[in-house]
């Protein structure tokens, strides 16, 4: 099982690789969400041969979360978007997501259960966590024994959690060997910072979402 999903994703409709490109893909963003989509990695901040997942986009719902959790969702009521990034070489693969609230202790509160946050959204319970620096203004730093990659087997990987003004942030990568694991990790969750801390409008279909002749643009 890959997850147990704490939001109910918005399905992305993924378009097919075109003539002469490896591959392109729009998620689908609603209106109202996009501002907290706007605080995710693009296809421009990864490296390499990607297409867009199709488990991304944004939603809501606390169905089978751990009590601690759901209340703290129920009370908070956060944006949730997420997406996914799948190398056509299969790994690794990385998964960008970021939860927008609008107090100060909604996003305390969730900092505070990152584990349960990150295991229910991931379905993943091996994890070693411990301090990690250079990203917002508290992070940690997860390393995974078994790291879920579509399509095949578990992995090791690594993920980084933070929190930054009203925003927390994650960024997952399974596949490479741990160090490698570590450092893509950090080096895309200080490019999603960078993003949560000025960020840049989503449009449909824009060509940031687009990756052709090996280079996304």
């Amino acid at each position: 099982m890959k997850r147990c999903f704490v939001w109910a994703l918005v399905v992305s409709a993924i378009a097919p690789a075109s003539a002469g490109g490896v591959a392109s893909g729009s998620p689908f963003f609603p209106v109202d969400r996009r501002d907290t989509a706007a605080l995710l990695l693009r296809l421009t901040d990864v490296e390499g041969r990607y297409t867009i997942g199709d488990d991304s986009g944004c939603g809501g719902g606390v169905e089978n979360a751990p009590a601690n959790l759901a209340q703290v969702i129920i009370a908070h009521l956060p944006e949730n978007c997420s997406i996914e990034f799948e190398h056509l070489g299969l790994n690794p693969y990385v998964e960008s997501i970021a939860l927008a609230f609008r107090t100060p202790e909604g996003v305390a509160a969730m900092f505070a259960l990152r584990r349960e946050m990150f295991s229910y959204e991931t379905g993943m319970r091996r994890i070693t966590e411990e301090a990690h620096g250079g990203v917002g203004e508290e992070a940690r730093l997860f390393r995974l024994a078994d790291a879920f990659i579509p399509n095949g087997r578990d992995r090791p990987g690594a993920a980084v959690v933070w929190r930054r003004g009203l925003v927390l942030g994650m960024v997952l990568v399974a596949g490479p060997r741990e160090q490698r694991a570590v450092s893509m990790a950090h080096r895309l969750a200080v490019r999603q910072d960078a993003r949560i801390r000025a960020p840049t409008p989503i449009r449909p279909r824009t060509t940031t979402w687009r990756c052709r002749l090996r280079t996304c643009a």
